[in-house]
């Protein structure tokens, strides 16, 4: 499944993971990335972030960003540096809204975000 489907410029093929193919491509940051299973939203401006979430909300995407402020747009998870490591924090509620599960042992190696209470980020 790739990453991003439209407007590839660059592309890369696993052999498989789990016996299942994956690819990916490098594509512009308004691609409409519907029917992906995972999208990398690297470091995407404000702007860049709210449009991709907003063309995933309600589909079955998990999606990562490079900053906590994907997170708080409303992005599943991102990644950033603690004492010289990559580390990973979730937003529990992003993931929730995919229907999406997470491995209780990946859940126990991330920081858990929790949007304030009344608060849906989007």
């Amino acid at each position: 499944m790739p990453v991003w489907p439209t407007r590839s410029s660059a592309c890369w093929r696993a052999k498989s993971i789990n016996g299942r193919a994956v690819t990916g491509a490098l594509v512009h940051p308004d691609a409409d990335a519907r029917g992906c299973a995972i999208v990398h939203g690297g470091a995407l401006n404000d702007r860049q972030s709210k449009g991709l979430l907003t063309v995933l909300d309600g589909h079955a995407t998990f999606t990562i960003g490079d900053s906590d402020r994907f997170t708080a747009h409303g992005g599943a998870a991102h990644f950033y540096l603690e004492q010289g490591r990559l580390r990973f924090a979730i937003n529990l509620e992003a993931v929730r809204r995919t229907g999406l599960r997470i491995d209780p042992g990946l859940l126990q190696m991330a920081q858990i975000i929790r949007p304030p209470a009344g608060v849906v980020p989007r």
